[in-house]
Formats: C-alpha cells, sequence, structure tokens
C-alpha cells in the first residue's frame, strides 16, 4: 500500500514513493538490472532514473 505524506510538496513524495519501488524492483528482478546497465550507457543523459543510480552503488559489480 502507498502512502504519500504531508511533508514537502505532492510532487516530492510522489517521487520518493516511486524511486523507492523501482529501487526495490531493480534489487529483486534481473529485467531490470538489465535495464539498469543499458541506462548505465547512457548515464550522462538527465533522464536515468534515480533509482537505478542507487542501484549501481548498492550493486557495484554491475558497473
Amino acid at each position: 500500500m502507498l502512502k504519500l505524506g504531508f511533508s514537502g510538496t505532492r510532487k516530492d513524495n510522489l517521487l520518493k514513493i516511486l524511486n523507492s519501488e523501482l529501487e526495490q524492483l531493480c534489487g529483486e528482478a534481473l529485467i531490470a538490472s538489465l535495464i539498469c546497465t543499458f541506462y548505465y550507457r547512457l548515464a550522462h543523459f538527465p533522464w536515468v532514473p534515480r533509482a537505478c543510480i542507487n542501484f549501481w552503488k548498492k550493486n557495484k559489480h554491475f558497473n
């Protein structure tokens, strides 16, 4: 169940929820790790998901 907090803006809270959900998927699913590895090749673009960046930090063997 997703919960929205009252701190910050509604958009910030939604982004935090989405990032944590994506981070969980990246941590658990192989296909997500492959997608993150693909994004790693394009890491200089600003649209690379923060969840993937966090995934690389936690799983350095994907770098």
